[in-house]
């Protein structure tokens, strides 16, 4: 078992103090250099879609050009299988702002290009950006100008490592990944600050690697005292977890700073689920059962997180793993580190933590980053074993 403080990586990089000031309403994109790639996110499907510029912006459909004044609204649907913008009808259309200006869709401003594919009945809209503009979306989305600058930095660097993984995994894809969480949550222009587009340029190019490779740098909000391996949280071995506990991925990583730095909501919680609730829960995976007696975690590991429940029944045992289990409570159970108590005919389910606790503890960042850490430090510590490399 690992403990939770790291050897000192040699900082190869310092993340700055921002004092910006007569800032525009939408900041312009940040300089990236041209060796930058790009990465496909996908935004989201409508049966109809309204978009707009902050300046002049063109639609293109193979050599056809329709040009949009700023501000104008154009609207995108799907007619006979094909995407129709305008004056434009095909299978692919894309929209782009002049002098690097945002386009507004699904009421927030995105940086890059607007892709519109047909789905079905549906238009799908992809945003193809670079990817060092994607991430000020992201750090912004999943930390936030609340967060320290050296926790920030931190984030960008898992972040940007966990979306080249992306890249790489589905580069014959239409989109790398989505905006939700589930992959990265990005919130686009309305998510960034100064003090996130300075956390992100100071980190520029860098990511993490495990024996000279990119591992998918898995990150959540509060590990809740120790972090898990992905093998077990995820079912299967990716890049990053080894046989013998090394990698950066496997977990053991004993964590108290998110104790002192996340909101007490969120780092303690309880949800009552009652007799009716988990009768119900079976009913939804096609068990016909009258009473549900007990139910017991199960499949744990070292951190105490569960891969199971066992619900005790009138019809006998019933197995559901706990992936399940949360995606029928709405997610309302937050992570897989929890006690069950019976209370009456009903449970009182306790747990601590928020997330599937691979990887980097964001509030822990933040608890290392108010005590001096640097941004080396708390890689180091989340993911044991890994090394910092710049590629661009």
């Amino acid at each position: 078992m690992r403990g939770g403080r790291a050897s000192v990586w040699l900082l190869l990089f310092g993340v700055l103090g921002c004092g910006s000031s007569g800032i525009p309403r939408i900041p312009p994109a940040l300089s990236v250099r041209p060796c930058c790639p790009v990465v496909r996110v996908l935004l989201g499907e409508a049966e109809k879609v309204e978009i707009t510029g902050e300046v002049e912006f063109a639609a293109v459909c193979g050599r056809k050009r329709q040009k949009f004044s700023g501000g104008q609204k154009v609207v995108a649907f799907v007619k006979d299988g094909n995407v129709v913008v305008g004056n434009l009808t095909g299978q692919r259309i894309v929209l782009e702002g002049a002098f690097d200006g945002t386009l507004k869709v699904f009421g927030l401003h995105w940086r890059g290009r607007l892709i519109l594919l047909p789905a079905g009945e549906k238009v799908r809209v992809i945003n193809e950006v670079a990817v060092e503009s994607y991430l000020v979306g992201v750090v912004g989305s999943e930390m936030g100008a609340g967060f320290s600058p050296e926790a920030l930095a931190a984030q960008a660097i898992a972040a940007r490592t966990y979306a080249l993984w992306m890249m790489q995994r589905r580069k014959n894809r239409q989109f790398h990944l989505t905006r939700r969480p589930d992959t990265q949550a990005y919130g686009g222009v309305e998510a960034e600050s100064p003090k996130v587009r300075q956390a992100v340029r100071a980190t520029a190019g860098f990511v993490l690697t495990y024996k000279g490779k990119i591992f998918p740098a898995f990150y959540h909000a509060i590990c809740g005292g120790m972090t898990s391996s992905a093998a077990f949280v995820f079912g299967n071995h990716v890049y990053g977890t080894t046989p013998d506990g090394d990698g950066p991925l496997d977990g053991g990583v004993i964590c108290t700073f998110c104790d002192e730095t996340a909101p007490p909501h969120r780092r303690n919680w309880s949800l009552l689920l009652t007799q009716s609730d988990a009768v119900s829960l079976l009913q939804k995976v096609g068990h016909s059962v009258g009473q549900v007696n007990d139910i017991i975690p199960a499949d744990s590991d070292s951190a105490q997180r569960h891969r199971a429940v066992i619900f005790r029944t009138d019809k006998g045992d019933i197995k559901m793993s706990t992936a399940t289990l949360r995606r029928l409570l709405s997610y309302r159970l937050h992570s897989c580190l929890f006690s069950v108590c019976k209370k009456g005919k009903d449970f009182l389910i306790t747990g601590r933590g928020w997330g599937h606790g691979v990887g980097l503890c964001q509030w822990g960042a933040e608890g290392m980053a108010r005590l001096s850490y640097s941004c080396a430090q708390i890689l180091q510590t989340y993911y044991p074993n890994s090394k910092l490399k710049r590629l661009w």
